[in-house]
């Protein structure tokens, strides 16, 4: 049986609220109840099936669209638990990292906006498909935080998260 058949065959998906239900269960009282648990270190909602672990968001996908997804599965807004259809796009790794917020040690609050304590002045960088790209260098730290916002929205689009 192909993984998207034994995941329609186990659960039900409400693609509204992004839930999961057993369909049948080997314990009858599971029937009919919410499947699947938060993993709280990562945040994400994962199934278990034929005692293997399938992260919601691609069971979602699969269940939805019949298809296994091989690319990256993105969160638009950023909750991983959040697995309504209208919250998952296609992705891949490039489009899903700039989807990140600015990450817990930045000291600017803002993605790509870095204090340079010798100049004076904020540098601006944006990752761009493995590669930084120099955005340029600015006096004023909102005219840096403009800076990188239009630089996400030119090289990452729908996927571009500036803070």
């Amino acid at each position: 049986m192909s993984a998207v058949k034994a995941l329609r065959a186990a659960f039900d998906y409400n693609p509204v609220t992004g839930i999961f239900t057993w369909k049948k269960h080997k314990c009858a009282n599971y029937t009919g109840k919410k499947a699947g648990c938060l993993h709280k270190p990562t945040g994400y909602w994962f199934l278990t099936l034929n005692n293997k672990k399938v992260k919601g968001h691609i069971a979602a996908w699969a269940i939805y669209y019949g298809i296994y997804p091989t690319h990256h599965i993105d969160h638009k807004n950023l909750n991983k638990s959040d697995n309504r259809i209208t919250n998952l796009r296609k992705s891949n790794k490039s489009k899903n990292g700039a989807n990140r917020p600015a990450q817990k040690n930045n000291t600017s609050g803002h993605k790509g906006v870095f204090w340079m304590k010798r100049a004076k002045g904020w540098l601006v960088q944006i990752g761009v498909r493995g590669t930084v790209k120099y955005v340029g260098f600015y006096k004023q730290k909102e005219d840096a935080i403009a800076a990188y916002a239009a630089a996400a929205n030119r090289y990452h689009g729908e996927f571009a998260r500036a803070a």
